[in-house]
């Protein structure tokens, strides 16, 4: 089983039958004995404090629970595929309110994480982001997170994009109106020595208040020959500048070099 199945085993199995003949074990914050349950058998609670990922922790921890954290199979599965990458491709669906979607690391693999990676900083979140969007694509439309990259050298960290929904209905020339959504967007990145969570990437996301709308029109018959004349006036005009310009220096020569004579 996965560890997470098999700490929560662990955690049924410590729990014990509530009258003293095994301790109870709960997920809070470090390793400490507890009082007694007051049952009558001196049981004792055992604390497992799993907040701060650390190899340290990780090791005492399967010291201290062999048959729970220890996954062997799972070690060599993550050691037979380190340096490897991914490629992820999918949709979802959410209600019109704020959340996040994100790439994270389970805690509850932190042991076997830390066995094969020592150091949360080689855990590396490296990505490149071909294309994100919230809705079907229009004429012209452009998503400011498509062909991102963000590579990461003996480092690692949190990598936060906060971006702001911009729902957007497109009339296209036909009639058809299209339901759909544009986004902006700031980013954040912190390294592991700044914050005291796993490496990840997170999309929160904001629906905005405002609403955009785009309209395909043909421009009529009449706009286009007003344009045409306005273009061939400007030529005219230009023109006789020029030929004025040429005139008065021609006439200015002549007199010069007449005068000359």
């Amino acid at each position: 089983p996965a560890p997470a199945a098999r700490a929560a085993g662990a955690r049924r199995l410590l729990a014990g039958d509530g009258q003293g003949n095994a301790p109870a074990a709960r997920a809070a914050g470090g390793l400490a004995p507890a009082k007694g349950d007051g049952g009558g058998g001196g049981a004792h609670e055992l604390v497992l404090r799993l907040g701060k990922p650390d190899a340290l922790l990780s090791k005492l921890l399967a010291e201290l629970l062999p048959n729970v954290f220890e996954d062997k199979e799972a070690i060599e599965e993550l050691r037979r595929h380190v340096g490897e990458g991914c490629r992820i491709a999918g949709f979802v669906t959410v209600n019109r309110v704020a959340g996040n979607f994100h790439f994270a690391l389970n805690q509850a693999d932190q042991h076997t994480l830390m066995t094969v990676f020592k150091d949360r900083d080689a855990l590396n979140v490296s990505h490149h982001i071909h294309s994100v969007s919230f809705g079907e694509p229009y004429p012209g439309m452009v998503n400011p997170l498509d062909r991102t990259r963000k590579d990461l050298v003996k480092t690692s960290g949190y990598f936060q994009y906060y971006i702001k929904v911009v729902p957007t209905t497109f009339e296209a020339l036909s009639g058809e109106v299209l339901q759909t959504n544009q986004y902006t967007y700031t980013e954040l990145f912190r390294t592991t020595h700044e914050v005291e969570k796993m490496p990840a990437v997170y999309f929160h996301y904001e629906i905005s208040p405002i609403m955009a709308k785009f309209s395909q029109r043909r421009r009529p018959l009449g706009a286009l020959l007003t344009t045409l004349c306005a273009i061939i006036g400007g030529v005219f005009t230009v023109a006789g500048m020029i030929d004025s310009c040429i005139h008065r220096s021609a006439k200015w020569y002549h007199a010069a070099a007449g005068g000359a004579r």
